[in-house]
Order: structure tokens, then sequence, then C-alpha cells
């Protein structure tokens, strides 16, 4: 087993970490979270120091990209909320320069190609579709889209730009000579599929037989100059696949990556940067590393992390076979309910707070079906008066949240309300700042509760609030009414 050090630290996201990713020179790391934030830290030695919040997304943030440092200091960032968009630092300020709605459904995955193409993104959706957004020197960007995986695509990973066997190459093509533009996808058909440029367009290649669930994640090793390309598959069937191709009219091969299942789903595969060796993440709460040995067997050779096991508190709207039944609280797998429980209707997200399902008193969680017992929270005991303090994603309402046009009378209810007031502990006796946030849906949901009028989030204008104190927010209903002023008061938490 090989030794390691790990190094952790408080990102201080407010929900679920989704995604964390150093860029080129390890100097920056970017997390994403379901707290709509991404964070940018720049790392020194086992030293993070937080630099800047980026706010933009709607919903929960999935995956986060760092394109090469050529082009400057650019990443890209997905979302629940059907959008990518492309960040890009300027006098030492990250800054929205392109934002990408084209999706109508969550965009799960996003990866830039290799730099020697150019700036391209390729951005995977549970809509079925693949886009590639591609920088040109006018600076727009050019969209390609098309349909790529029913029921969802979930993970996309370019191939090298290097043409590979370029090391042992003796005559023909230079060894300068670049790869046709190739990516590989990954989806809820169970499929992993190859695409190829052509003349302008993108082409299916090959479809990849073996999985018989979901495909999670697709990494393509980085060319070593060796005479194969290989590229490994991790699905919810337990299982990672090593996909091999020795060029030519040659088949794609494949072999599993270890002789018996992994225990649970697994999530997430990644290479070296040598590409001798593969991080499998699983859903056992564990990283594991596996390097390939002189007989072309994988053997593991680390496991050292453990994590919490991704999974995410539902109601049920309807009847879900092998879930539960409608009115039910469950525990349900992550990307299942992004992918289809949410987006289909049949449920609703349990709104969180401090990384808590905020649960009825005495719910347990189901055991009707594997994928779905393990409970990653404790149950929590709140009543229901006390649901105040809570930061949900985009649709973690416990109620249908319909759309109000606000008439005379909801506008009259409306200028009745002169404040509301939310409770946070205080962090230290020597700052006004707060453990958490008061966000907009706080806001909308403490308004909902004085009148009951639930308004649209696009009208009130105000950032999160963090520190004690009272802040006036301001709520617009058109151009020819003028803006309501609500005060917003913190207060410390016991006093």
């Amino acid at each position: 087993m090989v030794s390691s050090t790990v190094n952790a630290f408080d990102t201080q996201h407010e929900d679920m970490i989704h995604d964390a990713q150093l860029d080129y020179y390890g100097k920056k790391l970017a997390t994403c979270s379901s707290d709509r934030c991404i964070r940018i830290f720049d790392v020194d030695g086992e030293n993070h120091r937080h630099v800047e919040t980026l706010t933009g997304h709607a919903g929960p943030v999935w995956q986060v990209a760092w394109a090469h440092p050529k082009f400057g200091n650019i990443l890209a960032s997905c979302s629940y909320d059907c959008k990518v968009i492309i960040w890009r630092e300027v006098g030492g300020r990250f800054q929205n320069i392109k934002e990408y709605a084209g999706h109508s459904s969550s965009v799960n995955a996003v990866a830039w190609a290799p730099h020697e193409y150019g700036l391209i993104l390729a951005c995977a959706s549970s809509d079925d579709n693949i886009s590639i957004l591609t920088w040109k020197e006018d600076n727009t960007w050019d969209v390609q889209s098309f349909k790529a995986h029913s029921y969802g695509c979930n993970a996309v990973s370019w191939a090298p730009a290097t043409v590979p066997g370029s090391l042992v190459q003796t005559s023909g093509a230079s060894t300068g000579a670049l790869n046709t533009k190739r990516f590989a996808s990954g989806g809820c058909d169970n499929l992993v599929k190859i695409w190829r440029e052509e003349n302008g367009a993108w082409k299916q290649e090959e479809v990849l037989e073996g999985h018989t669930d979901w495909v999670r994640d697709v990494a393509w090793a980085p060319n070593t100059g060796l005479p194969s390309s290989d590229l490994a598959s991790c699905s919810q069937d337990k299982t990672v696949l090593i996909w091999s191709h020795q060029g030519g009219n040659s088949m794609w091969t494949k072999k599993s990556l270890k002789k018996d299942n992994f225990s649970d789903a697994v999530w997430r595969v990644s290479w070296s940067t040598s590409g001798n060796i593969l991080a499998v993440s699983s859903g056992d709460n564990k990283v594991t590393l596996w390097k390939e040995g002189l007989e072309s067997e994988y053997q593991q050779i680390g496991d050292r992390w453990k994590f919490r096991k991704p999974g995410v508190h539902v109601y049920l709207k309807q009847d879900v076979e092998g879930l539960g039944e409608a009115g039910e609280i469950v525990i349900a797998d992550t990307l299942k309910v992004r992918n289809l429980l949410v987006p289909f209707g049949l449920a609703y997200y349990v709104p969180r707070h401090k990384f808590k399902a905020l649960l009825p008193q005495g719910w347990e969680p189901k055991t009707s079906g594997e994928e779905f017992t393990e409970q990653i929270v404790p149950a929590v005991q709140f009543e229901s008066d006390v649901i105040d303090d809570v930061t949900p994603d985009s649709s973690s309402f416990g109620f249908e949240r319909p759309t109000v046009t606000i008439s005379m009378p909801n506008l009259a209810l409306m200028q009745k309300v002169k404040e509301v007031r939310f409770q946070r502990m205080r962090v230290s006796e020597d700052s006004d700042r707060i453990f958490g946030s008061v966000a907009a849906d706080n806001v909308i949901e403490a308004i909902f509760k004085q009148i009951g009028v639930i308004i649209e989030k696009s009208s009130l204008q105000m950032e999160r609030i963090k520190t004690l104190g009272k802040t006036t927010v301001e709520i617009n209903f058109g151009p020819s009414i003028e803006p309501l002023k609500i005060d917003v008061i913190v207060e410390e938490e016991g006093k």
C-alpha cells in the first residue's frame, strides 16, 4: 500500500460539496456545493486561503473544471439550474464571461478539451444532450448541441491530443501531429460512447456496451506515447471497466478493474498525470488507487480515504417502485434524484439546515431496497414550528411553489410586511459574523409564513447576509410600482 498525507480543512460551504478541482499548477482550488456557490482558494502546501466566492447559479453546482493556463485563469461550472457559467480571473477577481443556458435540464458535467485544440468546453446534461462550446477570435462562442444518451448524460472526458504511438513511431506522420478531436461520454442508458469531430460536426464513432446500470463517470487516460488508448468507466452496477484500443481498425476491448464487484456503486474515476494510476471513488465511502501490473492486471495500491455516502432526503409526491409511497420521506441516490425524481415531478428535496435534513420527529430510514437503505445524516428532532432557518435548493420547499402574480390584494398584504427576523449563532464574541447565512429563500419563506404570499425570487434584491444586524432589502413588483423595502433583522441566537 502507498503512504499518503490527508490534509482536511473547512471550506465554509453551507451544504454538501459535489466537486473540488486544483488548477494546472496546483496553486488554486475550486470547490462547488449545493449551497449554489463556488469557492476559490489559494493553495500553498498544506495551507488553503479563501480568496473569493462565486455566485451566479440558482441551484446546486455539480462540477467545476479549470482550463489550461495558456488561456488565463478560466473556470467552468455547471448546475442543476440548467446553466453553464465560464469565469475568468481579471485583475485578481473572477468575472462571468459566458453564461450558457441552452439545456432544458440539469447540466451534470463539464470538461475542457486539450489546449492544443483551443478553448473548447463539453457539457453533459440530463436532457439527453451534449453541448460543445468553442471560443472564437472575435470573443464570441460557437455552440453545437446534439443528442447523446437516452434518459440523460452524466459524464464527458476528452481524448488526448497526442497521436497514440508517437513515442515508438519510426515513420509516417510527424510526432507533432494532432489526433482527431474525440471525447467519451457516459449516460443513463448504461452505455459509454465515443464521439469524433468530422467536417465540423460530431459523429458517434463507437458504442461500448458492458455496464448494466447508469454510467456515472468516464476518464480517458493521458497519452504516454504508447500505441494504445485507454478509457476507464464506472457505474451504478458497482463495476469499473478499462477499455483499450490498439489503433487502426482494431476493436475496443474491455476488462474489469477487479475480479469481483465493488461493495457499492462507483461514482468517479480519475487517472494520474502519467496515466499509470487510477483513483476510484465509490459509495462504500472510500477512494482506492489502482496500478496496472506486468501481466496487464490491475492491482490495488491504496485504500486510505473515507467519505460520507452520497444520498439525499426527498419527499415523495408519487409512489416510486422500489423506493417508497407518496407522502413518505426517503433517502435516495443523489444522481437519481437530480436526473429523475425531481425533474419529473416525483419528489421534492427535503430542506436542510447545517448539513442536516429537517425531518419529522421520530422519522426513521426505510429499508426497502439496498440502494436506498443507508442513512447519511442523523434524524434530527425538529418540531415543525422551528423550521425557519433553512437555506434550501431551488426546489427544496416542503410545498409546491406556485408562480404568484402580485395582484392589488397581494400588494396590500405585502405592504404590511415591515420586517422579518432570524436568529443565528455568533462566530465569536469579538465579531458580528454568524454561522451560516440568511439567503433570499429564507426571506421568501418568512414572508410566506407572515401573510401567505410567495414572491418570485427574481424580484427580491439581496445578497446573502452573513453578519448580525439590520439589512434593508428591496422587492420589485414592476416598473410602475415603487419597490417595497423590508428590514431583515438577524439577532444573536439565545440572546
